[in-house]
């Protein structure tokens, strides 16, 4: 497929214009890799368009696909846009992947996962911890800053919930 001629390089434009590119184009070229949680690609396939982007990355990391490119070469990601825009298998394919990413991207879903790894801490069996005795300041100096830090602070409740089972 020789895209020469087809392709526009395009400025800053508005969210309004970027809703009526995402929507009318057969496929989108995301090359980032650096981008943490890349919005364009999620955003495409919620309007029906698929996108490639690096089978690499913190994109990718979140997204969980496979078939992407794996390394910074042009073929490679030719290759993806060409399949995803001649072939309705793997264009509906990477926007159900994408679909179900979104799926899972909601506050509802991490904190149902938060809470169950904070349940699973909780029934972990408890260290031993060391004795503290009159004489032994720096010991004391250490137990007064970690019990008076953030994170002991905010762990309470899940120290309440142990101390329940017991």
């Amino acid at each position: 497929m020789n895209l020469r001629g087809s392709v526009h390089i395009l400025g800053h434009v508005t969210s309004e214009e970027r809703t009526w590119l995402l929507k009318n184009t057969e496929a989108v070229l995301y090359p980032s890799s650096a981008e943490g949680f890349g919005f364009v690609p999620y955003e495409a396939s919620a309007l029906g368009t698929p996108t490639t982007f690096p089978g690499f990355g913190p994109l990718q990391e979140i997204a969980q696909l496979i078939d992407l490119p794996s390394a910074w070469n042009s073929q490679p990601f030719a290759a993806d846009l060409a399949n995803l825009i001649a072939n309705e298998l793997p264009h509906k394919t990477r926007l159900k992947q994408l679909e179900r990413t979104i799926g899972e991207l909601t506050w509802n879903h991490f904190g149902k996962q938060l809470s169950t790894v904070f349940v699973q801490i909780a029934g972990m069996p408890r260290a031993a911890t060391a004795t503290i005795d009159a004489n032994s300041t720096a010991e004391a100096a250490a137990l007064a800053q970690v019990l008076s830090s953030k994170s002991w602070r905010l762990t309470a409740l899940v120290r309440r919930i142990t101390d329940t089972r017991d």
